[in-house]
């Protein structure tokens, strides 16, 4: 079988096409903030050096956030639109774990994503990548007092700077493709959506003000 990955999540563009577990292809182009004018050549270009039609590929796995807003529309639209035209199948996953999957030889993943005005997107997992502090929006600090808790090797992942830990750098790779293949089941393309977590926090905290004032 051959598999397709997109991630637009982030200001690196990735792409990954393989076959079984074998990497065929990988595209990375990095610091891109307009995903929209690279991702639809890239993925051509790919197809055409390795003598693809777009109808080859069986499965395609997409990173749907959190990240950039606009950069993860670009990916899950790409990606949905290729499943249902071709009609094939089409997985998501998280950017931080997918992240934390890129990885291995830790006890604990720590993974963030900057969000801007010290806030990140971020979360924790273990060594069998199962989150143990929920992806979430939240202060850099907070998570990195998280992390400061658990005992045992911590790799920490992200695009945020700090003077107390080394950071590794956010990458996706053919791990990724693997494991969600393994792991996650299909989805419907039309319920493939973007993750946009900051969003989903401040509607729930509208919602929790909203029931609070009638309590």
């Amino acid at each position: 079988m051959i598999n397709l990955l997109l991630d637009t999540s982030t200001a690196t563009f990735t792409l990954i096409i393989s076959k079984e577990d074998q990497e065929l292809k990988k595209i990375e182009l990095n610091n891109m903030k307009e995903h929209s004018k690279y991702a639809l050549s890239s993925i051509k270009e790919a197809f055409s050096e390795l003598k693809l039609d777009p109808n080859d590929i069986d499965n395609i796995i997409v990173i749907n956030g959190p990240g950039s807003f606009t950069g993860t529309r670009i990916g899950v639209t790409i990606a949905k639109t290729y499943a249902v035209a071709l009609n094939k199948k089409i997985y998501s996953i998280s950017s931080l774990k997918a992240n934390a999957l890129s990885y291995d030889n830790s006890d604990y993943y720590v993974v963030f994503i900057d969000a801007r005005r010290d806030k990140v997107f971020g979360a924790i997992y273990d060594h069998n990548y199962q989150e143990i502090l929920k992806e979430q929006y939240l202060d850099f600090v907070v998570l990195l007092d998280e992390a400061s808790q658990l005992n045992g090797k911590k790799t920490y992942i992200g695009d945020c700077l700090s003077n107390d830990i080394s950071i590794k750098p956010l990458k996706i790779n053919i791990n990724v493709i693997n494991y969600v293949l393994k792991n996650y089941k299909p989805l419907n393309p039309h319920l493939v959506n973007p993750n946009y977590l900051k969003l989903v926090e401040a509607e729930e905290r509208k919602n929790q003000v909203k029931h609070d004032s009638k309590l």
